[in-house]
């Protein structure tokens, strides 16, 4: 931009441009500039070339804590200690160790070390796989609007729940190094969120399937069956978290579910999720309605080896497992297909005739996430059957602060939620168990189906 002699009116009246941050020199002090972050902070900066010739920045202070004359008065010292050979910024950074890598391992020890283990997990996981490698041996104080577009937009438009996750922890991030001395001003406001991330994303989604869709959904686990197609009901019917972003081998949600932690041929069956296993980091319990058990058993039987087979599959702890007994993994090539299932029930026909007739004229299914099949739950659960916010909280393991207080903690997973409230629960999710039942079975309109898994 071009310089102009500042004043006390122009530099208050200065606004921030939205998505970029604007740096506005003092014609009456060369060097000198007033730097406007889209958030709206001010600070002052002194441009100059030390002994070696190479460009530097020093940081003066922010604005209105340092007025323009004592801006002017600073970058004035600092230029007679820079004609004596001093390099002023080299050594403010030499004695203040502000690299964004210096930034992330306070960051680390103070914050992310207290986050739930695999809330911990995933920041760190973004932290050195995404943040450090590009941000590492950079000043935290140069990072600038388009480092941040750069940063997120990597993984658009293929990526966009990653492009949200590393939106919102470079964001915090930020935050949290201004909160703690490290940044003078943020180099992004929430306009720059809304320009890299689709509606979706920047809001956070709300979707919720409708009876038409759900009905079209069952009919395509069915055709799709294990082990996807049984995964995805059992989001459906226990409205947990699918799990598919634990990156852990051996942890997670639906989709890391253990058979040690399932007891569904108890008179009560339950199924019991340690700290570890949770993404809120808390013990937790899921009453099992008689159709979860049945998708369950199921899996079970879909595993258990017969004298046809020639290579009988290995034992595996996972419910939902892959051919080699691993916990199963490509969950995106498993949605495509139930999708592709359920394009054809919706549509009427067969997989043969979708795949005769041309997809393009089709009305496609509207998207939809694994996760978003734990929002429907929720959703129906309060809004259809109506249950109480606080029941559907304790189902989906949300933070309920009362409960927190009134019950002592057990020795196993789930044993600090009070009997009667395991009680609550397996009668609210019987009651979404059958209100599918409607939808599925053609209460509700269309081909009637059985909620019972296909064998």
């Amino acid at each position: 931009m071009a310089s102009k002699r500042l004043t006390d009116r122009t530099v208050k009246a200065l606004k921030p441009v939205a998505g970029r941050q604007v740096d506005h020199p003092d014609q009456a002090t060369p060097g000198l500039s007033l730097r406007v972050s889209p958030a709206g902070s001010k600070s002052w900066f002194l441009r100059y070339r030390n002994a070696q010739g190479r460009q530097r920045r020093l940081k003066l202070g922010a604005y209105p804590e340092i007025g323009l004359a004592a801006a002017r008065k600073k970058a004035q010292k600092a230029k007679a200690a820079i004609l004596d050979g001093a390099d002023p910024a080299h050594q403010e950074r030499a004695e203040t160790e502000t690299t964004v890598r210096a930034v992330v391992e306070d960051f680390k020890r103070r914050h992310v070390n207290k986050r739930a283990a695999s809330t911990e997990r995933e920041y760190r996981r973004i932290l050195d796989k995404t943040i450090l490698p590009a941000w590492g041996a950079r000043q935290i104080e140069d990072i600038e609007p388009k480092d941040v577009a750069r940063i997120v937009s990597r993984f658009q438009p293929d990526r966009p729940y990653m492009a949200r996750q590393t939106w919102r922890l470079t964001s915090k991030l930020l935050r949290w190094a201004k909160g703690n001395g490290y940044l003078d001003a943020l180099p992004f406001d929430e306009e720059t969120a809304k320009q890299l991330l689709d509606r979706d994303d920047y809001q956070g989604r709300d979707r919720v399937l409708s009876e038409t869709e759900l009905r079209a959904f069952w009919v395509a686990c069915d055709a799709v069956g294990y082990p996807y197609g049984h995964f995805a009901k059992t989001i459906l019917l226990t409205a947990q978290r699918p799990g598919t972003d634990m990156k852990d081998g051996d942890h997670g949600e639906v989709g890391r579910m253990r058979w040690a932690d399932l007891d569904i041929d108890a008179p009560a069956p339950l199924w019991r999720l340690g700290r570890a296993d949770t993404k809120s980091g808390r013990d937790h319990v899921v009453p099992l309605s008689k159709a979860a058990v049945a998708v369950l058993r199921s899996c079970r039987d879909a595993r258990t080896p017969t004298d046809d087979q020639q290579t009988p599959p290995p034992p595996s702890k996972f419910v939902f497992a892959a051919r080699n007994g691993a916990g199963i993994s490509g969950f995106s090539a498993g949605k495509s297909a139930i999708e592709r299932h359920m394009l054809a029930a919706l549509n009427g026909l067969s997989i043969e005739d979708l795949d005769v007739n041309a997809r393009e004229a089709l009305p496609t299914v509207p998207r939809w996430t694994f996760h978003d099949l734990r929002r429907t739950a929720s959703t129906r659960m309060r809004r259809t059957l109506g249950l109480s916010p606080e029941l559907v909280d304790q189902i989906l393991n949300h933070a309920v602060p009362e409960l927190e207080e009134t019950y002592q903690r057990g020795e196993a997973p789930g044993e600090d939620i009070a009997a009667h409230d395991v009680a609550r629960m397996r009668a609210a999710l019987e009651a979404w168990a059958g209100y599918l039942a409607g939808i599925v079975d053609g209460t509700a309109g269309g081909k009637v189906v059985s909620l019972q898994p296909a064998s």
